[in-house]
């Protein structure tokens, strides 16, 4: 036998040695991966803070400028060359740069703001301000003015610009100065890109137009349309008043080629008052169909003058309050809706007109005083409304100037004055840049910037009194006349969203990861779950798109089936799980492999009863169809007997799980003491009598309380006229609660699996059935991971942007009417910032709105984190 010779020990050694050199490699490598994806998780931990924080401190950043306020810094002060103090006329051009003034006399002269030096002046043989009777100028230099002889004249005082590149046309002293010098009637400047613009003031009026009542004019207003002819050719409607009282309407139009005015002149009708008295102010609306009479000692006349030729007398309002004011100042808001009183105690209110109630046989609106100041005791002077925005420009007998904003009734600066001025007259430039006063002390400018005067805290979280409004509201608008930027609506519509989507997704999402974790079979769930987490990979973009476009004409033509199946599917569903514990025991074991293919064949009888039953429901709840119903006029109801359907539809749902959870526990005991000893399918029987039973009770109940309900109360609104709309929240609600149900069904499966079987082995061995086991051990156990899936649905909800967008119909109303459109945050930013100027106001508040968003789901997250850990405490516990 050969001989075996043994290891020599120095070479076992070696072995050993590089078994163990390599295990120390093999941890120190692991050591080194530990480390590296410490600090790799670490950072990619601390960035992720550090850019939230980043984006919310860019959100702040962007508001920031919203609430700064109002800059007004002095520019320039000098001595009027003239001597006076107060011109019968004073107003800035374009930017502030130019400004005019006339005097009574007809004297006029165009000015260099700044300096005051004069680049252009009229004397008074000449001047179309000589012999002026009556004159109404508007901000935006619009103009109409009555001279003897019943002649009329319209046209608009312009500053005309244009720019000059040749060199030879520019004077000498200019050079290369960006400071502006008045020579040859105009004011030259040089921009900082060293463009030389030439500025001059004309006065542009057309042709005369003749009335043929002569008597002297004392008061004019005017309103400026487009004619309906081909040509588009601006229109004036002019009322003229005399001074015997009479007044009339006419209108005028450039006939073709110019030469002179085509005249229409309406029907006279007189304004005097009961005491033959001339008013002291005239104004018309905006579109001529009302003019207003103020007279001092506090009366308000409204005429209706829609029709020229037969103007009527609508109203007589006092404007004093029983104070005994006398009303010093009148003047039209920008918009020409809204008019604006001053009187003698300092107070300044803002009416306009407001359509009467529905059920009102008026046809014509009514005065109502939207705002109202009290700046001061000192006599209001004179009331200016800018041409750009609602901005207000006052000045009181004692001197002092304010400037205001008429929506958010915000008092914006107040012109500060030297020791012992007074200033008697003040001017803003149409681009709301500049300011200029006259005082006693001379005159001052101002360089003055508001950018949004039209945001302030109380328009954006408060109820605003809107023009045209009977109560102050919260109204988003951000593209009207009027900029309404109400948060509350987009709030409140990023909420309604929510709670449909999760009222439709969360119940399916929780119940089925119930099933597929505790009943169903694991071959099958193997199946079944990987579809519904696919279902989390489409994008939101095209359920929105298949809900808008392809669900909803769809949902629209079957709205009474879809209700009524809302409420048979789950019946039917029942029904057949009633039916199945009928059956032989060996039945439903061999059976039990299509358990659920039966569950989705239960469906189909309760869409069939849906489609069948579905247009007698509807006559049953509303007598008509429910489109009908919903968008009828409630004033025109002799009754209140058709709201019970709506009563009904309501709380159905409500009051069916109180009876089955009130009365069905009460009832349980009773039902399983008398079925002991009962055969399987006896038992199923009566636990199906049972269900009938509560079924028919809940019914009864629910039409008890409508009936009682509808006697004092409509479940419809009457303040919104859209009561029902194709694109709604109902759609919505399944379009979002679709896209949530995978991720909530995932999370809370996951949930759901992670219990220790252990404890359902327990549980079942103490004799509990698999749904107590369920219910009482299960979801107690994973009902942090329950919460936690229900807070990732919530956040997508909360968040979700282009669904809302292409399925509702984006109206920010306000009413939890599951029939009708909403406008959410998200939407609401998507939609308007793209069309939004930046740095605006409706561009700053868009990001408001994203700030409010941003804030809404960290508190929301924040809430939910605390709950889910005292949820985890107690399941740790257990």
């Amino acid at each position: 036998m050969p001989t075996e010779h043994p290891t020599p020990p120095f070479m076992s050694d070696a072995k050993h040695f590089t078994g163990r050199q390599r295990r120390l490699k093999t941890r120190s490598s692991v050591r080194f991966g530990d480390k590296i994806s410490r600090v790799i998780i670490t950072i990619g931990g601390i960035g992720t803070i550090i850019a939230v924080l980043l984006i919310c401190v860019f959100l702040v950043w962007e508001v920031l400028p919203l609430f700064r306020e109002p800059m007004l810094n002095d520019a320039a002060a000098y001595q009027e060359p003239s001597g006076t103090v107060n011109p019968w006329l004073l107003e800035l051009a374009d930017d502030g740069q130019l400004g005019w003034s006339a005097e009574k006399d007809g004297r006029w002269r165009a000015f260099h703001t700044e300096t005051g030096k004069t680049i252009k002046e009229h004397p008074a043989e000449g001047s179309p301000w000589a012999n002026v009777q009556a004159l109404r100028l508007r901000p935006a230099g619009e103009l109409v003015l009555a001279k003897p002889e019943g002649k009329l004249y319209v046209g608009r005082v312009a500053a005309k610009t244009k720019f000059v590149s040749d060199p030879k046309e520019i004077p000498p002293s200019l050079s290369e100065s960006t400071t502006p010098l008045a020579d040859d009637g105009q004011l030259w400047s040089r921009t900082s890109d060293g463009i030389v613009r030439a500025t001059q003031l004309a006065v542009e009026l057309e042709p005369e137009i003749k009335l043929e009542d002569t008597e002297e004019i004392t008061a004019v207003d005017f309103v400026t349309r487009i004619s309906s002819g081909i040509s588009k050719t601006p229109e004036y409607l002019i009322l003229a008043v005399n001074k015997a009282g009479e007044a009339r309407l006419v209108t005028a139009s450039k006939k073709r080629g110019g030469a002179s005015m085509k005249v229409e002149s309406g029907k006279t009708f007189n304004i005097l008052d009961d005491k033959q008295r001339l008013p002291r102010f005239v104004r018309m609306s905006g579109l001529g169909d009302f003019v207003y009479c103020v007279w001092e000692d506090g009366m308000l006349r409204r005429y209706l003058t829609r029709d020229p030729n037969a103007p009527k007398l609508l109203d007589q309002l006092d404007l004093r309050d029983d104070t005994g004011a006398a009303l010093t100042a009148c003047e039209m808001l920008e918009g020409l809706t809204t008019l604006l009183v001053g009187d003698s105690t300092g107070r300044i209110q803002a009416l306009f007109p407001v359509n009467p109630p529905k059920d009102s046989e008026q046809n014509y609106p009514n005065m109502m005083r939207g705002h109202e100041w009290k700046l001061g005791d000192s006599p209001v002077k004179q009331l200016t409304a800018t041409a750009r925005n609602r901005s207000i420009l006052t000045v009181d007998e004692a001197g002092k100037s304010n400037l205001l904003y008429a929506t958010n009734e915000r008092v914006l600066a107040e012109l500060p004055q030297a020791a012992g001025e007074k200033f008697t007259r003040v001017a803003i430039s149409p681009q709301q840049n500049r300011l200029l006063s006259v005082s006693n002390q001379g005159r001052r400018v101002w360089d003055y910037s508001a950018p949004h005067a039209d945001v302030s805290w109380s328009g954006l979280f408060r109820p605003v009194w809107y023009e045209g409004a009977d109560r102050p509201i919260y109204s988003w608008d951000d593209h009207g006349t009027e900029p309404r930027y109400s948060l509350i609506p987009l709030i409140f519509g990023t909420l309604k969203a929510t709670f449909y989507s999760m009222l439709f997704g969360a119940p399916l999402a929780l119940l089925a990861a119930l099933f597929t974790s505790e009943f169903l079979h694991p071959n099958v769930k193997a199946r079944i779950k990987p579809v519904i987490e696919l279902m989390a990979s489409l994008p939101s973009v095209v359920l929105g798109y298949v809900a808008g476009m392809m669900f909803a004409p769809i949902l629209s033509e079957i709205l009474p089936e879809a209700i009524s199946a809302m409420f048979l599917v789950p019946f039917s569903i029942l029904t057949c799980a009633y039916l199945w514990q009928m059956l032989p025991q060996r039945w439903t074991l061999q059976a039990g492999a299509w358990r659920v293919a039966a569950i989705g064949f239960s469906i189909l009888p309760g869409l069939w009863l849906a489609k069948v039953l579905g247009p007698a429901i509807e006559h049953l709840l509303f007598g008509k169809s429910i489109k009908m119903w919903l968008t009828e006029d409630l004033s025109d109801l002799g009754n209140r007997s058709s709201a019970w359907g709506g009563w009904v539809l309501l709380f159905l749902p409500l009051i069916l799980l109180l009876v089955f959870w009130f009365l069905g526990r009460f009832m349980d005991d009773e039902l399983r003491s008398r079925t002991r000893g009962m055969s399987r399918e006896r038992a199923a029987l009566c636990d199906w009598g049972k269900f009938l039973l509560l079924i028919l009770i809940s019914f009864a109940a629910t039409a008890m309380l409508a009936w009682l309900l509808q006697l004092g109360a409509d479940p419809r609104s009457a303040e919104s006229g859209e009561r029902y709309s194709r694109s709604n929240s109902l759609l919505v609600g399944i379009a979002m609660g679709f896209a949530i149900i995978p991720l909530i069904y995932t999370i809370a499966d996951d949930a759901l699996s992670t219990v220790p079987n252990h404890l359902r082995s327990a549980s079942l061995g103490a004799g509990a059935t698999p749904w107590q086991t369920a219910i009482r051990i299960v979801i107690p156990t994973a009902l942090s991971g329950l919460f936690s899936a229900v807070m990732i649905g919530l956040g997508r909800a909360v968040g979700e942007t282009m669904i809302v967008l292409m399925t509702v119909g984006n109206t920010p109303i306000m009413e939890f009417n599951i029939f009708n459109g909403f406008l959410t945050l998200s939407a609401s930013i998507a939609r308007g910032l793209t069309e939004a100027p930046e740095g605006s106001s409706q561009y700053r508040v868009l990001f408001l709105a994203a700030l409010t968003l941003f804030s809404l789901t960290f508190i929301i997250n924040t809430v939910a984190e605390s709950v889910r850990q005292r949820f985890r405490k107690r399941a740790y516990e257990l």
